[in-house]
């Protein structure tokens, strides 16, 4: 119970000491700061490596907060804020806003949180086991592979431009990137993704003549891929890097409609420019080793996109493939996340997801390439459209595999594995497997929720003008 006790003082000391450093803003940048934390805290909590929420039931009784009032029930956590990743824990959130704290037998993941260097100002000057400076166990410029401190905010410099007037605080590419930034992390990640995955099969195929060597240095890439792209945009968009998991998260965990065709675009383009730069990176090795940009496994294109194994079973049974192992993949993610169940240490989800992907390709890969992701497939393919191969063999080749396979396959794979585990195994009340009527009468009657929805988005509009007419009046008095 002490412990409890100073670990709560230390929270409040934090968040006194975070809230007289943004009352000290002058009201500019202070109507910035509130309305990106009112931004941040509103999104839910989707992704690949920390706890994500199950799907919630939209209020039907939320209480005005009144000016001034903290009220933690009205908002959700950011996406990666509490973890957010798939491989760790997923909240079963439908009934309690705070289900992570009811049971208190069950694994405590809150050291999984990612946040935000600016949005927690003053939180990390404290250490929130004994109340002493984090700067006394940690370096002043910060450590590499650890949290890398914003020092420029205690700077004097950066004093003195909270105090003029004059000068400007956020510049104009902050203000644009706060409003897309998961979009952005996960286009960074699929680059990534793109670039280790697909410059490994490169460089090994090319520069390899062992090919069964070759295989299972590619499978290990592969696994290295996923576990980097997740720790780079994981914290911030979920790490998701996968339409098909984006699109099964929409469906069975309740991540927002609305973000789902700008992550499968960002997705995608990622993709494709991490062709793009493969390519550049070893086009004079790919001109020697094949001058006439074949479609073909034996071709060049293979090394880029996936294609099926004609040549030991039809396109048929490789689609099969394709779909079997996107669903081993859903299950895994999805019991990796499922707090009933057995999930992974603090920051250990990704790594455990790398060692499926390596398994995966280990034993499922061999007929379909095991893309088990639509985006991994369309980049490379739009990539190499632009740079010289026949199109009409690209994107025809094997009965358009690149429809059947990578983006149907992919699909049907993802929801099959979530429909499978949530049938079998997932006792949260928000998924539809488990819905009841009601539920289903709620989701089914879009009325309902956009009213509720829209009702919702009043209220935080006249509390936010009350708050800003206050700092105005508080301003003028002083």
């Amino acid at each position: 119970m002490q412990s409890q006790d100073n670990h709560g003082a230390g929270q409040s000391h934090n968040e006194q000491q975070h809230s007289g450093r943004v009352e000290a803003m002058r009201p500019d940048a202070k109507a910035i700061h509130d309305e990106r934390m009112r931004r941040v805290k509103s999104k839910p909590v989707f992704g690949v490596g920390g706890p994500m929420p199950d799907r919630t039931d939209e209020k039907q009784e939320d209480k005005h907060p009144s000016v001034g009032e903290n009220n933690d029930d009205s908002v959700r956590s950011p996406i990666g804020q509490t973890g957010g990743q798939l491989g760790g824990v997923i909240t079963d959130a439908t009934d309690e806003d705070k289900a992570q704290d009811i049971d208190n037998s069950k694994p405590d993941l809150t050291h999984q949180n990612t946040e935000s260097t600016f949005k927690r100002m003053g939180d990390r000057e404290l250490n929130e086991n004994d109340g002493s400076t984090a700067n006394e166990n940690a370096s002043p410029s910060g450590q590499i592979g650890g949290n890398l401190h914003s020092q420029w905010l205690d700077m004097d410099e950066t004093q003195e431009k909270f105090d003029n007037p004059n000068e400007p605080i956020y510049n104009f590419w902050f203000k644009w990137r706060e409003n897309f930034r998961e979009p952005l992390a996960e286009f960074l990640g699929a680059c990534v993704l793109i670039i280790i995955g697909v410059g490994s099969t490169v460089q090994t195929l090319v520069y390899t003549k062992d090919p069964t060597a070759a295989y299972s240095n590619l499978n290990w890439a592969w696994g290295v891929a996923v576990m980097t792209s997740v720790y780079i945009s994981g914290g911030i968009s979920g790490g998701h890097l996968n339409p098909a998991l984006t699109t099964s998260l929409a469906l069975f965990r309740g991540f927002p409609w609305k973000l789902v065709g700008l992550y499968w675009i960002a997705q995608i383009l990622g993709c494709f420019a991490g062709g793009l730069i493969v390519y550049a990176m070893y086009y004079q090795a790919l001109d020697v080793f094949d001058p006439n940009k074949s479609v073909s496994q034996s071709g060049t294109a293979g090394l880029f996109v996936t294609m099926p194994a004609t040549s030991l079973s039809h396109v048929g049974l490789c689609v099969f493939q394709e779909i079997i192992a996107s669903a081993v993949l859903s299950i895994a993610i999805l019991a990796l996340g499922d707090r009933d169940n057995t999930p992974p240490g603090a920051g250990l989800g990704a790594l455990v997801i790398a060692f499926v992907i390596m398994a995966i390709g280990t034993s499922l890969g061999a007929l379909s390439g095991y893309a088990m992701n639509p985006a991994r497939d369309l980049g490379p393919r739009i990539a190499l459209s632009c740079v010289g191969y026949n199109a009409r063999a690209l994107w025809t080749h094997d009965r358009a595999w690149w429809v059947t396979g990578p983006v149907c396959g992919s699909l049907m794979g993802s929801f099959l594995g979530s429909m499978v585990y949530d049938t079998l195994i997932y006792s949260g009340l928000g998924s539809p497997v488990n819905f009841t009527s009601k539920q289903w009468e709620r989701l089914l009657t879009p009325h309902n929720m956009v009213k509720a929805g829209l009702e919702k988005r009043k209220r935080e509009k006249a509390e936010r003008q009350r708050n800003e007419e206050s700092s105005r009046k508080g301003d003028k008095a002083v």
